[in-house]
């Protein structure tokens, strides 16, 4: 029987295989624009209890207040252990737009994903300053969740799989992690500097105001980390898409995902 998460054709996969390396990027942006609807509710029921813990934290350390760190640093991780099940539910339906087919059932993979999210946030916090673990955490994160929907198999033997993945393609990951740093760099400068501009020189010049308590809230620190967390949240939801899109590119050659989706969309079949 199909699943009716299942959409009857898969569009985006044609684009799988082969080409440039930052062609997922592309393909990522085309999917989100035409198939955010699928993934935006699970990503806000992920996303809001995180925001309100992450908002909390921010003004914990802003205003030094030390005796809430510890309710602080309880509630976002069990607000971030919930992001990460409900961003799994993400990937779940780009996984099956792109193949055409439903994917195994998330329920009995939601343990390994979730310690695999914890070995690659460990990867990426205590490997940042040795880079090299940190890279390969930070596509661990994104990319075991498709794998271990994809292959049946051992939890570990399919996080051994992904991690020799990470490796023989770590000169098309390299371009991908550098691209993704600076597009972030770029959109948080830009929107920072925006704000700026409109607070110290469009309200003044062309409204006459005055707006010297709205240009102290723009400069302090818990105004430009929000910002910065916020911008995080829509690289988060991008990255989520390209992470399955990424891993059908390269695969799509060892398990045919776009020539499926292709004779499922042209015949009309069922998945």
């Amino acid at each position: 029987m199909r699943d009716p998460t299942t959409p009857r054709s898969a569009p985006f996969s044609a684009l799988l295989g082969g080409g440039p390396a930052l062609r997922p990027m592309d393909v990522a942006v085309e999917y989100l624009r035409g198939r955010a609807w699928r993934v935006l509710p699970p990503f806000l029921l992920a996303i809001v209890p995180f925001s309100a813990a992450v908002l909390m934290a921010i003004d914990v350390a802003v205003s030094q207040h030390r005796a809430a760190v510890a309710e602080t640093c309880g509630l976002l991780t069990m607000a971030t252990v919930w992001r990460w099940a409900w961003l799994a539910v993400v990937q779940r339906r780009v996984q099956c737009d792109l193949r055409g087919a439903a994917p195994a059932p998330l329920r009995r993979h939601m343990v390994a994903i979730l310690l695999g999210r914890i070995f690659a946030c460990v990867a990426i916090v205590w490997g940042g300053f040795l880079v090299i673990p940190a890279f390969y955490g930070f596509f661990l994160s994104g990319l075991l969740t498709p794998m271990l929907l994809e292959r049946e198999g051992r939890a570990w033997t399919n996080t051994c799989r992904t991690l020799t993945w990470i490796h023989n393609a770590a000169g098309r990951l390299s371009k991908i992690t550098w691209m993704l740093l600076v597009l972030f760099m770029l959109v948080t400068v830009s929107v920072v500097a925006l704000q700026l501009i409109v607070v110290n020189m469009l309200l003044p010049g062309f409204f006459g105001l005055a707006p010297s308590d709205l240009a102290l809230t723009v400069g302090s620190r818990t105004w430009v980390l929000c910002v910065c967390y916020f911008l995080f949240v829509v690289f988060d939801l991008y990255w989520a898409v390209l992470a399955v899109v990424l891993y059908y590119d390269v695969q799509s050659r060892r398990l045919g995902t776009d020539l499926r989706s292709r004779i499922l969309a042209q015949t009309g079949a069922s998945p």
